[in-house]
């Protein structure tokens, strides 16, 4: 199933079909946001439990089920329906009676008079027809730079692009389409048909007709050779000087892991604070992270998360002043990078206690660097 970011309002799949727990660790594939989940008391302890309860308050407030499912997990709040408008409801039209009248002018002095001042004109069709709220036209400032936008990121014509605008389409559903709408045969073209088969002849032609001619090349070129008369000479043998030399300047070259940190990028706020430090690779973050850090921090290894996610990790190292257990950062694969990257890049990256690995677990040790 999918659930609904509350930053970026877009749909994320939740990968497999496994129950949803208190404190287990979601994160949005759009913006990248992080959620610990507080499902509700009665969400249900199977899959099929939480499914029916999604559906269930799905046609009781009269939203899709990526809402419905962030309200029960916690991630959205039932005030945050007010955000989501009219776009993220079931595909069955509302009554006549719950959308506002077009010939009906808002109150002078009302909140609405003063919300229509700080939204587009452009919005006002979607705003009076009820698939976009106020709020929402606000926050998205002017409607063509925004369908601009959406056509630039997206590929999606103007069309599209309008009614994903105006809330007339959910930005999942729009991406739905475009992938069902894409072209799966290859385009026609005008020249002669040429059958593989001819294609590997010629080739093997080729390739025949380039050895022979290396071949002749290399004969006459051993042929003309002059055969040496002195004698040759062996090399000395290497001083201790020069021994010592070489070992000196192997010594000298970064090693892997270094080269690697010197990859990472690190995010600091006003405050000083670390808040995100992208690197290639987990191990990497997580040195990185100790080093900027502070107070003789030392990593240990990365791990595998608890629950298991695949596209995140667990950097674990130790704290002089905490020698009692170890410590944690969670790090996540950013998917439109293919970078790992630790903190959100608003608040200081959060720490917390290693848990305990069960045997067999994922676990890779920091290398000495």
């Amino acid at each position: 199933m999918y659930f609904r970011c509350a930053d970026c309002l877009s749909e994320s799949w939740i990968d497999g079909d496994r129950v949803l727990r208190e404190s287990d660790e979601l994160s949005c594939s759009e913006c990248g946001r992080d959620y610990v989940l507080k499902p509700v008391p009665d969400f249900g302890a199977s899959v099929a439990a939480q499914y029916q309860a999604t559906m269930a308050l799905a046609q009781r407030r009269r939203v899709d089920p990526a809402t419905s499912l962030s309200i029960l997990l916690g991630v959205l709040s039932e005030q945050d329906l007010d955000h989501l408008g009219a776009a993220n409801r079931a595909e069955e039209e509302p009554a006549e009676a719950d959308l506002p009248a077009v010939s009906e002018a808002p109150r002078a002095g009302s909140k609405l008079v003063a919300a229509l001042a700080e939204y587009d004109p452009a919005f006002t069709a979607a705003v009076t027809a009820g698939s976009l709220s106020v709020r929402e036209a606000v926050r998205r400032g002017d409607r063509e730079a925004y369908i601009g936008n959406l056509m630039s990121k997206y590929r999606f014509r103007r069309e599209m692009a309008a009614a994903v605008a105006d809330n007339r389409i959910a930005l999942g559903r729009a991406l739905a389409q475009l992938v069902a709408n894409a072209p799966t045969e290859p385009a026609p073209h005008s020249g002669p048909r040429v059958s593989r088969f001819q294609v590997l002849v010629s080739a093997m032609v080729a390739l025949t007709a380039i050895s022979a001619a290396a071949v002749g090349v290399w004969r006459n070129s051993f042929a003309a050779r002059p055969v040496p008369t002195t004698p040759v000479v062996a090399a000395r043998p290497a001083t201790p000087e020069a021994e010592i030399e070489t070992k000196v300047a192997g010594e000298s070259s970064p090693s892997p892991v270094a080269r690697r940190v010197s990859l990472t990028a690190v995010e600091r706020n006003d405050a000083g604070q670390m808040i995100e430090v992208r690197g290639p690779d987990p191990i990497a973050v997580l040195v990185a992270f100790c080093e900027n850090r502070g107070g003789d921090l030392e990593p240990l290894e990365v791990t595998e998360t608890k629950p298991q996610l695949g596209h995140a990790r667990l950097g674990v190292f130790r704290d002089p002043e905490r020698l009692q257990h170890s410590l944690a950062i969670w790090m996540r694969r950013d998917r439109r990078t293919g970078r790992w990257v630790a903190g959100d890049g608003r608040g200081e990256i959060p720490v917390r206690e290693a848990p305990e690995m069960a045997p067999g677990a994922y676990r890779r040790n920091v290398p000495d660097s």
